[in-house]
């Protein structure tokens, strides 16, 4: 596999991105496939085609007694405007919800782990290889519906757009509504989570929801190092095992550099030695986050001795919300890695969501940090 050296790839990282990723050919639920001209016609958040998802449950530890989980496929919105089909699971908890109010849902961007439609979350889940399991479990364990997008083009047929948080905004919303379409309620609050690149479309869903998804009662946010700097990540020199994952995500490997397998067992080989790896021209402009205001209560966590994601393009981010006059509570971790930032992040965010549904005090962190 031929490949170009990585020194002048910096200044290029931002242009790529939002570059698609050639995604290995996938299927609609069961095998059965859709038309372009069917998913052509169908809203936003529709339900194109539903499967039980016993598997997950399974994956997840879960009695099957204790929840009834369903693969989805629905109807999203693209980079250029065209409505996709995107594969997505919801779980809903069989038991009856203890809190106030309705049932809330919570809207889940995991984190990336493979650019092949075999590494797609609903997917992973099932092998129990899924790092967001752990606070899925834990929204399960307190009562909440969860609505889990793999994203644009991964575990369907087209290209993953990496970090395109517009894209993958209107992913998450639109599993959101297709959850409401398997039978949740149409006024139940609606929280939104993510890690790493799903941190990112987190914020992109909190951002885009006011224009894009009006009808959802979205109550608040969470997310864990959200990718927004994709520059100053592949500046970082401390990567290691993830900086050919990172390569592929941003297309700085010829078209032959085949990602077939996900992290960390499916990297390719000899893809350690950077000397030999470089430019390639982006596809399209950036897309980062902070872009506007966010009117909920959204909780930002970055650690320290992140690897992947550095915490002072969080830091960044997180000031220019509140330049906007978004409602942020910051923090910061002493998690050694990304991927622990990711562990510690997910398990306040049930806390987090909790409190807002209370009506607890949730006071912005603006004031006194910028």
């Amino acid at each position: 596999m031929k490949v170009r050296p990585l020194s002048a790839s910096a200044a290029l990282l931002a242009g790529a991105l939002a570059v698609s990723l050639g995604a290995v050919p996938g299927h609609a639920i069961e095998d059965g496939g859709l038309s372009s001209a069917v998913v052509g016609t169908a809203p936003p958040g529709s339900v194109l085609e539903q499967a039980p998802a016993p598997g997950a449950l399974t994956g997840l530890g879960i009695a099957p007694a204790d929840a009834t989980a369903t693969r989805v496929l629905y109807a999203s919105t693209g980079a250029r405007g065209e409505t996709t089909s995107v594969s997505g699971l919801v779980i809903v908890p069989n038991a009856p919800w203890r809190g106030p109010g309705e049932r809330p849902v919570v809207g889940v961007s995991p984190g990336t782990q493979g650019l092949a439609d075999r590494c797609a979350a609903s997917r992973l889940i099932e092998s129990g290889h899924l790092n967001d399991a752990t606070w899925i479990r834990q929204f399960h364990a307190s009562g909440y519906a969860i609505a889990m997008t793999d994203y644009e083009g991964l575990g369907t047929p087209g290209d993953h757009p990496f970090a395109d948080n517009v894209v993958l905004g209107h992913n998450v919303l639109d599993v959101v509504r297709a959850a409401r379409g398997l039978g949740l309620s149409a006024t139940a609050p609606v929280f939104l989570q993510g890690f790493s690149e799903g941190g990112g479309a987190t914020a992109g869903a909190l951002e885009l929801a006011p224009g894009y998804a009006p009808e959802l009662r979205i109550a608040g946010g969470h997310a864990t190092a959200p990718t927004g700097n994709l520059t100053a990540i592949g500046e970082r020199s401390e990567l290691d095992l993830y900086r050919p994952l990172l390569l592929l995500a941003v297309g700085l490997l010829d078209d032959g550099a085949e990602a077939s397998g996900c992290a960390p067992e499916g990297l390719p080989r000899g893809l350690t030695d950077l000397e030999e790896l470089g430019p390639t021209e982006p596809e399209r402009e950036p897309v980062r986050v902070s872009r506007s205001r966010i009117d909920v209560p959204f909780a930002v966590t970055s650690a320290w001795a992140d690897e992947i994601v550095p915490h002072d393009t969080v830091r960044e981010a997180v000031e220019q919300w509140c330049s906007r006059g978004s409602r942020i509570v910051y923090s910061t971790s002493w998690a050694p890695s990304h991927v622990a930032s990711g562990y510690e992040g997910g398990g306040q965010a049930v806390q987090f969501f909790d409190d807002v549904l209370r009506g607890r005090v949730v006071d912005s962190t603006c004031a006194w940090l910028f």
